[in-house]
């Protein structure tokens, strides 16, 4: 019974990924074109592409769900809606937490790595979205503190990479300087999954004996204020606000 339940999971996740790869296609050769060439206006174009982004993402989760290769649960989602300028950080665990998370947002900018930038199937997407660069260290603070003051939401993983399944959360400062720098407050989100699925050590068809479970818990938002008066300069808070977070990002015990 196992085996048959995972043979179907597997078919489910290549049915899924495959019409992801496709619609990722889609939107970088024919709708971004689209909107650049009817939408003059940049930050129009940028919301429309987010908006594009954001509605491919839902799809592709509700087929993940619908098919049963995987089960989801999104608690406090309804508190994305009215966050407006802030960064909103999580841990990551599995290679669809993005997804996840800007599948929920109805505005999100992305920093993302340089190499992403000559990838041909995803230059369109970040390009069109108006995605951060983070080569720059001091074009992409100056770039952030644009996109937060325009009331978009800036979604970082602080860890910059997935998380080594049984190792502890290990956090790079760039989320912490970004939010002592701009002065914004940062919203938690929280992602597990049970039994492990799409970590750094397995590839998409290495599926699970059991269905996987994936918890997306949106948590309390960090006042960024007070690790700035508590702190002698924006380098300690920036450690301070690392160290906090090392913490609070931790998934519960579900």
């Amino acid at each position: 019974m196992y085996e048959i339940s995972r043979i179907w999971r597997f078919l489910a996740a290549a049915l899924c990924f495959f019409a992801f790869g496709a619609g990722g296609l889609l939107l970088t050769l024919v709708l971004f074109p689209a909107v650049n060439l009817f939408v003059a206006d940049e930050k129009k174009r940028q919301h429309v592409a987010q908006l594009m982004i954001r509605w491919s993402f839902r799809v592709f989760v509700t087929m993940m769900t619908a098919s049963r290769a995987m089960d989801l649960k999104v608690e406090g989602a309804e508190i994305l809606e009215g966050d407006a300028g802030c960064l909103v950080i999580a841990n990551h665990p599995t290679l669809i937490d993005y997804v996840l998370i800007a599948s929920l947002l109805p505005k999100c900018v992305c920093i993302v790595k340089h190499a992403m930038w000559h990838n041909p199937f995803a230059r369109g997407a970040i390009s069109a979205a108006g995605y951060i660069d983070n080569s720059d260290t001091l074009d992409m603070l100056e770039k952030c503190a644009g996109v937060l003051q325009s009331g978009n939401v800036l979604l970082i993983f602080p860890e910059g990479t997935r998380t080594t399944p049984g190792k502890n959360i290990l956090l790079k400062r760039g989320a912490a300087q970004v939010a002592v720098r701009t002065r914004s407050d940062l919203r938690i989100i929280q992602i597990s999954c049970t039994p492990p699925y799409l970590n750094k050590q397995e590839k998409w068809y290495q599926v699970p004996r059991q269905k996987p479970f994936f918890l997306v818990r949106v948590m309390e938002k960090v006042k960024i204020d007070k690790f700035i008066e508590d702190a002698t300069s924006e380098a300690a808070a920036a450690r301070m606000l690392t160290e906090y977070l090392a913490k609070a990002m931790v998934p519960e015990t579900v």
